[in-house]
């Protein structure tokens, strides 16, 4: 084994696979970071070398120009990062690759059902895992290319590594498979008894953790999160509240309603305010904020944005799982379209609540360390530290000498 393909997109997903990149070079091995969507421009600003689709896809080709120009129109966005030709790379060869093997009519009825999700461009993935010369692939756990990739690692006898960033729920349908990675990799006992329950081998699910938190703790903490305050503004005092913003296609307008909503409840407390915008959202530096209110930009880290906060709120973000390793408290509102594939808990030390206007009492409760709070915060406590994911992930690599017959995977 040589050389490792990593794939994976944008937010808490190269979030995760990055410290790979580290650890692979450090087991000897190369690693090969296939940078999906917004996970280019990441590995960019981090100078760690990346291919994408556009190096491996000719967007000339009739059928990728068609559907890479008719996907472009609805799914390519300006200024997050990624240029149109590699979002026609992308989409188009995703879905040539899906009218090739059902047709144009059962395709789009396909897509007009699931969206992208009913893109997996297997034959792609193995055209790029062929000329990376791949001999193992680790992937996380995404339903289109980083999926495919693991599907063709399968069938091209390699090893493989599904990296499960958070809560296996939203992916259940595929992640069961035993063709989604030969081995999947995942947060904690109850995620991996999650999967196994839903069909998996248990030798096949192991307990890491996720590598995005391995850098979290670290003997500078409070140094950092005095300068970074100082930085914003924001007195020692002054308790400080990060919104983790997540897109909510079925009504858009609900994350806009909480960041008004939670800016004013903010401003009326003399808390300050720090909305965090996933990568893919839209309105990135647009967004207008109340007066003494911050935005976390897209360059900075979750790290960095978490220390300058006391609490975070959120829908359905895995920053909250990043929150909960530094300590911080959260607030998760229970009303989004996705609540139900995630799992946050109040014995994992989360304020789970069912509306948006229970978020201000949650905070309130947390800052006055109420007897409430007190329990959550020993909950908080309690939870697995994190440190060598990345090289407990690595391991499981390394550990497959062969790899077993799986069945092909169909969208």
């Amino acid at each position: 084994m040589k050389r490792v393909l990593v794939a994976a997109y944008g937010g808490a997903h190269v979030a995760a696979a990055m410290p790979l990149y580290r650890e692979l070079l450090a087991a000897g091995l190369q690693p090969v970071m296939l940078g999906l969507t917004t996970a280019a421009d990441t590995l960019r600003r981090h100078g760690i070398p990346f291919v994408h689709f556009l190096d491996h896809v000719d967007i000339g080709d009739p059928a990728v120009e068609r559907w890479g120009n008719f996907l472009c129109e609805f799914h390519h966005r300006d200024g997050i990062g990624i240029t149109r030709d590699e979002s026609m790379a992308y989409l188009g060869a995703s879905m040539a690759e899906r009218v090739a093997d059902v047709g144009e009519e059962a395709a789009l009825a396909s897509y007009r059902a699931r969206g992208l999700n009913a893109l997996l461009p297997v034959r792609t993935l193995k055209r790029i895992i062929e000329a990376q010369q791949i001999d193992a692939v680790i992937a996380t756990d995404s339903p289109r290319a980083e999926r495919a990739a693991l599907n063709a690692a399968v069938q091209m006898g390699l090893p493989s590594v599904c990296l499960l960033t958070s809560f296996p729920h939203i992916g259940l349908d595929y992640l069961q498979r035993s063709d989604n990675g030969a081995v999947i990799c995942v947060l904690n006992e109850r995620i991996r008894q999650q999967l196994i329950d839903a069909g998996r081998q248990p030798a096949s699910v192991i307990v890491t953790g996720n590598p995005a938190f391995d850098a979290l703790i670290a003997p500078d903490a409070q140094a950092r999160r005095s300068e970074l305050r100082k930085q914003a503004g924001i007195p020692p005092e002054q308790r400080a509240v990060l919104w983790a913003e997540q897109p909510e296609p079925g009504n858009p307008d609900l994350p806009i309603a909480m960041r008004e909503g939670l800016a004013a409840t903010c401003a009326s407390h003399g808390w300050k305010f720090i909305a965090r915008l996933h990568p893919s959202s839209q309105a990135g530096a647009s967004i207008t904020l109340p007066e003494g209110a911050l935005l976390s930009p897209r360059t900075q880290g979750v790290r960095d944005a978490l220390l300058m906060c006391d609490a975070v709120v959120t829908f359905t973000s895995t920053i909250g799982f990043e929150a909960l390793v530094l300590d911080k408290p959260v607030v998760v509102a229970a009303v989004s379209q996705y609540s139900h594939f995630v799992d946050y808990r109040e014995d994992d030390g989360v304020f789970v609540v069912p509306s948006m206007s229970a978020v201000e009492p949650a905070l309130a409760s947390f800052f006055a360390d109420d007897e409430h709070a007190q329990r959550l915060a020993r909950f908080r406590r309690t939870l697995p530290q994190n440190g060598q994911a990345a090289r407990a992930i690595v391991q499981c690599l390394l550990a497959q000498d062969t790899t077993p017959s799986f069945t092909t995977a169909t969208p």
